[in-house]
């Protein structure tokens, strides 16, 4: 497989609380093939692909930056913090790595 400069897509910003909350992207970017992650907050996060997380979901922690394969199609990303916990997320499609 060859690595791919990342080619960005549409940014989505989730302010991400105990409470699970979540984001779409729009239908142009149903063809990406992955979503950067990016947590800027303090507190780690857990994120998955559709409309509800749970901290079973996959970390990302404080400060970290992930690149994660997307499922074709798949528009909608959910994020949740341990209790009291709070952290912001921008996730961005696109393709490459």
């Amino acid at each position: 497989m060859l690595n791919v400069p990342f080619t960005p897509g549409q940014t989505l910003t989730l302010a991400v609380t105990a409470s699970s909350g979540n984001a779409s992207f729009n239908a142009a970017n149903a063809s990406a093939s992955v979503v950067e992650f990016l947590n800027t907050g303090a507190n780690p996060c857990f994120v998955v692909f559709g409309d509800t997380a749970t901290t079973a979901g996959y970390p990302i922690a404080a400060g970290q930056r992930r690149v994660i394969s997307k499922p074709p199609g798949a528009l909608q990303v959910a994020a949740i913090c341990n209790a009291t916990q709070s952290t912001t997320l921008y996730a961005t499609a696109g393709q490459g790595v």
